[in-house]
């Protein structure tokens, strides 16, 4: 026991399942990731204080509890190598771990919040190029000891301790695993999705379940996740609403699970950063003035984008509205059905998905609510997340 607080069995579960996922990896992919590597068995006390000789202080008392279960571990992620105490001071992944430390210290040409001002202070504990990971060994105005510091992801991600990152690591590498053993779109639903299943009304639901989620653990530097769905409208009204305007059959089913959705979905692009995109009612859709609203936003926006180029902006007037985004300028754009009962988000090479039908487009939305609803959960265990 170090540090008061014996978790040497909680980091063995942890390790254990890294060992079952990464089995079940190599399963999945084997032409990438069979035989799947193990982690050395831990490391003695004799290893533990030879490492510390060559760093010259006591190691994080949660980083040693690790090293004592699992004394690095080859290929731990992908191409990143879990440290062990032979790697401390000497190897040469050692050596480009604290490459990169230094790299990302100078970045911008000043000290990056959070960092400790003795670089001495960040240990690496796992190592691959841009993806180096480092615990912080001291207290300071903006950090705490203990603290795992990761750029796996390209972002400067912050875990209370060694724990808490292996714990958010494992859970990552079992929902992505997840997703791919049940196919496309069947991570949200743990499960594979059919043609037939889910439907639009298990979908909608769905979606009102990741978004009260969500908004429990929302961390503030994300969208907020808007409204509930309103209440599915009247079979008299849709009938009268058919009359007047050509609606898909699955359009028909999605206003009587839902009559419209005041941001139905917040959306991050790369183009035109967070938004969100409004279902429409049978009021609206009978009314229309919000859809020609955003056809013309849509078009104006696209017309400013593509001055110079020489390509004609295109239209399409026979779409059936669906839905229109809430933001202006060059954030506008609408969503509607083509008569083969495809979406369309418009201007296209704005929002370059397309969807096959209402269904997928919906189904589209799940993976998204469910990928801020991972985002959510990882700063809930995050210390100070710098935001990405």
């Amino acid at each position: 026991m170090t540090g008061g607080v014996d978790l040497t069995g909680v980091l063995t579960e942890l390790i254990d399942g890294f060992i079952l996922q990464r089995e079940r990896r190599a399963l999945l992919m084997p032409e990438l990731y069979a035989p799947p590597t193990l982690p050395r068995p831990g490391a003695s006390e004799s290893d533990l204080e030879a490492a510390e000789g060559r760093l010259g202080r006591r190691l994080d008392p949660v980083h040693r509890q690790l090293l004592q279960v699992a004394n690095g571990w080859p290929e731990f992620d992908g191409s990143r190598n879990l440290l062990g105490t032979a790697d401390i001071g000497v190897s040469t992944a050692w050596g480009a771990a604290q490459e990169m430390i230094d790299i990302y210290a100078e970045t911008g040409g000043g000290a990056m919040f959070g960092w400790p001002a003795d670089r001495a202070d960040a240990v690496p504990i796992c190592e691959y190029s841009h993806s180096t990971a480092f615990v912080i060994m001291s207290d300071g105005p903006d950090h705490a000891a203990g603290q795992v510091r990761d750029f796996s992801s390209g972002s400067n991600s912050v875990f209370h301790t060694v724990e808490t990152w292996l714990r958010c690591e494992l859970e990552n590498e079992t929902d992505w695993l997840d997703g791919e053993s049940y196919g496309p779109h069947g991570r949200a639903w743990r499960r594979p999705v059919t043609p037939e299943s889910p439907g639009i009304p298990e979908i909608v639901a769905k979606l009102g379940e990741s978004r009260r989620a969500f908004r429990a653990i929302r961390p503030i530097w994300l969208p907020e996740p808007g409204p509930d769905a309103n209440p599915g409208a009247t079979a008299d009204r849709i009938d009268a609403l058919t009359r007047e305007l050509s609606l898909p059959a699955e359009h028909r089913l999605l206003l009587s699970s839902t009559d419209g959705w005041p941001s139905i979905a917040p959306v991050a692009h790369s183009v035109t950063g967070f938004g969100a995109v409004d279902l429409l009612s049978v009021a609206e859709l009978r009314d229309g003035t919000r859809w020609r609203a955003a056809v013309d936003r849509a078009y104006a926006a696209a017309q400013r984008l593509e001055i110079g180029t020489g390509e004609p902006v295109p239209v399409y007037p026979d779409l059936t509205p669906l839905a229109v985004s809430t933001e202006a300028g060059l954030r506008a754009w609408a969503i509607g059905t083509d008569e083969a009962g495809r979406v369309i988000q418009w201007p296209a090479y704005l929002m370059t998905e397309q969807f096959s039908s209402i269904r997928d487009y919906l189904l589209h939305l799940v993976d998204e609510a469910e990928r801020l609803l991972d985002m959510a959960r990882i700063d809930a265990l995050d210390t100070e997340h710098v935001p990405r």
